[in-house]
């Protein structure tokens, strides 16, 4: 028979690739890993990790235990998500974005905390395309994605559920003194011309930007940065203008000012994506209730 703890910690090895990792993901110690491991070996018949190194790799036995077991397993924690207590209580694993963790998952858990003194947010920073992966292999329970304007969502999976949390307004940053620093609101049209601080190339913000204002067709100069801090202090410096949605953003640094982009596709919307079999247990109807709490009480500033 099949030792379904040993199975769970082999599949945990296989998906961080190594004892000790698979210890962190799982909250047991490495020779607990070890151990489970080992007792599957024992059920099995044959060797699963072969050592490499300092590390280990999996034979491929083990690769196909994996492959074949883990729709088990998930199908096993589903059931005890579903049949669980009516009160939240237990471990729930919430990946996001960097500014939805910042603006979203931070705020969740002292929220919960208070108001469910049995349940614990695990918060993981994850881009969206990684967290559905996760969620799709049982690494997280539930992960916050984004899709920037009318973008399509994509193709959809019948194992996970998206729930729609909000929409994220976008604003233009200038310098105060800015010509365009003094307008109620603008559009992407009025900004083609601009000197302007972007995201690189292969970014989906970028990407969305170039559609809505024409970035790329004006005259103006272009400075790149990944972490959206870095263009705000392009534009401090009074050097170019930038675009930034409102959810984590924090305060402006001193000098800057935020307008309002008016056109119709500046937005970005935030959903949740989770399992189809747990979207209506009791830990995961807590998440997603407070998670659309917050969204809902973003401020205009971009403050929870």
């Amino acid at each position: 028979m099949i030792d379904v703890q040993g199975l769970r910690a082999l599949i945990a090895v296989a998906d961080t690739g190594s004892v000790t990792a698979a210890a962190g993901l799982l909250h047991y110690t490495p020779s607990n890993v070890t151990q489970r491991v080992q007792r599957l070996e024992h059920s099995v018949g044959a060797p699963l990790l072969e050592r490499v190194g300092r590390g280990v790799v999996l034979t491929e036995l083990a690769r196909r235990l994996v492959d074949e077991g883990r729709p088990a397993v998930l199908r096993l924690d589903d059931l005890a998500e579903v049949a669980a207590s009516a009160d939240p209580s237990g471990r729930v694993r919430v990946a996001a974005f960097p500014t939805a963790l910042r603006g979203l998952v931070v705020p969740l858990i002292p929220a919960l905390r208070d108001a469910y003194p049995a349940l614990r947010v695990e918060p993981v920073e994850l881009e969206p395309s990684d967290g559905a992966r996760h969620v799709r292999l049982g690494l997280v329970d539930v992960a916050v994605a984004k899709s920037w304007g009318a973008a399509p969502i994509g193709e959809t999976d019948p194992d996970l559920h998206r729930v729609v949390l909000g929409q994220d307004a976008v604003d233009v940053i200038v310098a105060r003194d800015h010509p365009l620093g003094h307008r109620a609101r603008l559009t992407g049209s009025e900004l083609v011309d601009q000197d302007w601080a972007v995201t690189p190339e292969r970014d989906p913000y970028r990407r969305w930007l170039e559609s809505t204002t024409g970035l790329g067709g004006g005259r103006g100069i272009v400075y790149e940065a990944a972490e959206f801090q870095s263009l705000l202090a392009f534009v401090e410096q009074g050097l170019a203008i930038t675009v930034l949605p409102r959810l984590g953003r924090g305060m402006l640094p001193a000098g800057t000012v935020a307008v309002p982009l008016a056109d119709a596709t500046a937005f970005r919307e935030v959903s949740a994506i989770v399992r189809v079999p747990r979207r209506d247990g009791a830990n995961i109807r807590a998440v997603l209730d407070g998670l659309r709490q917050l969204m809902a009480a973003t401020g205009p500033d971009g403050e929870s």
